[in-house]
């Protein structure tokens, strides 16, 4: 909260400390420490937004959701309303940003939700938003700075970005240096130079970006905006097709490209290899021991050098060996997006994956096939097959098999559920035959054995037949005497021949049976005795003489100790 901050901040200008910029960056940075008593004297705190199975607890609305949570404890935000229409809607966006800056809190918009569960779980998700709400953006906060310099940078797919070198401005507590300008035709649509004063804001509250130029402010000192034809890193000529805003640099082995590309494979989302950071990343490039994704799994031929260096140790080290061994086994879809593929996100990586269900077949694959699939159209399928064609991506492929990585999809009911949703009729049938079909042909066997077996042993082994009569039961006044000849008869069961198996359910009225329950037991009994009747019980049998405890006795004898 903000006056917490402002206690925190108090605390740090006496130690000498450097001071916390916002409430947003302090608290995701106090939840990074690894000192919890650190994180202690913090005084987070947080509001409950969400709860995930609303229906388990016959909830069918958020709003009744959100009021559970409430009496069950939890700090949920009173600042929700129900509203009916767009007007309301619009009508309480006003109102919260009139007072926005008075709450207790940063917020940076407002939160538009579906109220109706069942509605929102037809609505359903995308791979990483629920598609049952939406987020309004408050209108920025804006400064002005002076732009120093345009600087290039090559991303882990080649791309070619423009950033603004700026004089240091403080905005919403953060202060921004820099801030991208995206691709050549914003910079010319805008007519932004260098040397031009320009307005900054954060996108989102987050992302630093640029605005439009202050051309009132110019005195003729600026430059005009020029595009480089080279990559600023290995001096390769760049390209641009016309169908895209952006350039790229064409060459696959460009330093800039192969640490993006190196720190985008060990990332979370990706391989979700642990200790393998930007900075260590680029140490490890610049060192040698790294030059392509590959070597991420060869890394072990350098462990007393890697421990010898400083800041990493003998632990450090084989916990990160762990770590990269643990990620040759994730699921095929992981490897897909770690290669950074241009245009393949993990939704994509996840839909070819679950498809093709291993990486050759994926390979093999053309532009036909790839978009006869849902969500993937023309310019994913071409960037999957000229990935796949490229000479050295198939050798980085023969590389990473040298080390064992899984190339298989695991899937897991989740994930097959997220997916299947999203397939089309030809292609759920095909999912249901993958995924069932040793169930269907097992069962086509058991049940073709019964149907050519059966009648043989009915007929030639009578003494081993096993019959099942279930008997379930409210019997009632004299008619319980008859019960066991009646089910006998209808059965069509030799008494003197078969052995029986009772999986029984018999209840037995309480108030009209007393007579009826001990005449019903002793005829079992009876029948147990002198046709020497095996009784095998069910997990679901349930015998229950409610009104004679002698009957109930006379019938115990006869079961398992057990029961």
């Amino acid at each position: 909260e903000k006056r917490v901050l402002q206690e925190l901040n108090r605390e740090r200008e006496a130690k000498n400390l450097p001071l916390l910029q916002n409430c947003r960056n302090a608290a995701s940075g106090s939840i990074k420490l690894l000192d919890s008593r650190e994180v202690a004297k913090r005084h987070l705190s947080c509001f409950i937004y969400h709860l995930p199975n609303p229906l388990d607890y016959g909830l069918t609305t958020h709003e009744e959701a959100l009021n559970y949570m409430k009496r069950l404890g939890f700090r949920v935000n009173n600042n929700n309303k129900k509203v009916k229409n767009i007007d309301e809607i619009l009508d309480y966006i006003n109102k919260k940003t009139a007072i926005r800056d008075s709450l207790e809190y940063d917020i940076d918009g407002v939160v538009i939700k579906v109220n109706d569960i069942m509605v929102q779980q037809k609505l359903g998700y995308t791979n990483k938003y629920p598609k049952w709400c939406i987020a309004y953006k408050f209108p920025a906060t804006i400064c002005y700075t002076k732009l120093i310099d345009i600087i290039f940078t090559v991303g882990r797919t080649g791309q070619i970005t423009p950033n603004a070198v700026l004089e240091p401005v403080t905005i919403q507590g953060s202060t921004i240096r820099r801030a991208t300008l995206h691709n050549e035709d914003n910079v010319v649509a805008h007519d932004i130079r260098i040397g031009d004063i320009v307005e900054i804001y954060k996108a989102g509250d987050v992302i630093p970006a640029v605005g439009l130029p202050l051309v009132e402010r110019r005195n003729g000192s600026e430059k005009v905006f020029q595009m480089i034809d080279k990559c600023p890193i290995c001096g390769t000529k760049i390209i641009r097709k016309e169908s895209e805003a952006d350039y790229f640099c064409p060459n696959l082995a460009c330093p800039a490209r192969n640490v993006e590309g190196i720190i985008h494979f060990a990332s979370k989302n990706a391989m979700n290899i642990d200790g393998l950071g930007d900075s260590i990343i680029e140490d490890l490039y610049n060192y040698g021991y790294l030059k392509d994704i590959g070597d991420i799994y060869g890394l072990k031929q350098y462990k007393k050098e890697l421990e010898q260096l400083e800041g990493y140790g003998e632990k450090s080290v084989t916990k990160l060996f762990e770590s990269i061994e643990k990620s040759k086994s994730n699921s095929l879809e992981k490897l897909i997006f770690g290669l950074g593929i241009k245009q393949v996100g993990e939704k994509t990586a996840s839909i070819l994956a679950s498809h093709y269900k291993n990486l050759d077949a994926l390979m093999l694959a053309d532009n036909t096939d790839l978009t006869s699939l849902k969500d993937i159209g023309p310019i994913i399928a071409d960037s999957v097959v000229s990935y796949f064609k490229d000479s050295s991506n198939k050798d980085l492929i023969m590389k990473l098999k040298s080390y064992n990585l899984n190339t298989e999809f695991i899937s897991t009911r989740g994930e097959d559920n997220a997916n299947f949703k999203d397939l089309t009729f030809s292609q759920k049938l095909s999912y249901i035959w993958d995924y069932y079909k040793w169930w269907f042909l097992g069962a086509a066997i058991v049940i073709t054995l019964l149907v050519v077996t059966v009648p043989g042993i009915i007929e030639n082994s009578k003494e081993e037949v096993l019959y099942s009569v279930f008997l379930n039961s409210n019997i009632q006044g004299q008619e319980s005497t008859t019960i066991m000849d009646d089910y006998t008869k209808a059965a069509g069961i030799d008494m003197d021949n078969k052995r029986i198996t009772l999986d029984c359910s018999i209840y037995i009225d309480r108030e009209n049976s007393t007579t009826a329950s001990m005449q019903s037991s002793q005829k079992l009994t009876a029948l147990f005795s002198a046709k020497k009747i095996d009784v095998i019980l069910s997990d679901e049998a349930n015998f229950e003489f409610c009104s004679s405890q002698g009957a109930y006795m006379d019938l115990k004898e006869l079961l398992p100790d057990d029961l």
